[in-house]
This record gives C-alpha cells, sequence and structure tokens, in this order.
C-alpha cells in the first residue's frame, strides 16, 4: 500500500478497499494470511489471538 498512516482514514481506506478476507482480518486474526497463502503465520496470529482472549477471560 503507497497510502501513508494518517489517522484512522488509513485504516477506514483499507476497511472500504479491501476484499472480504481483509475486512474479516479485522475482527478474527490471521484470516487474511490464510487468504494469502501464509498459512503458518495465519496459525500463528489466530493462536495470539486465541491466546490472549484465554488470557482475558
Amino acid at each position: 500500500m503507497s497510502q501513508k498512516k494518517v489517522g484512522n482514514h488509513f485504516y477506514l481506506s483499507t476497511f472500504s478497499q479491501g476484499t472480504w478476507w481483509v475486512k474479516l482480518s479485522y475482527i478474527l486474526m490471521g484470516t487474511a494470511n490464510f487468504a494469502s497463502r501464509q498459512i503458518v503465520k495465519g496459525f500463528l496470529f489466530l493462536g495470539a489471538e486465541a491466546a490472549w482472549l484465554f488470557f482475558i477471560y
């Protein structure tokens, strides 16, 4: 991406212009990595999110 990070505008434009995998990744970490065939990285993000949720609750 060639956009500069300027407040929330960067994240909102990424969300609005992204595929449904990217939009799902805003809720469930790692799904965009699975779509990009980065399976190991996707499982690492998913595991980190699961560990964080387990720690919090």
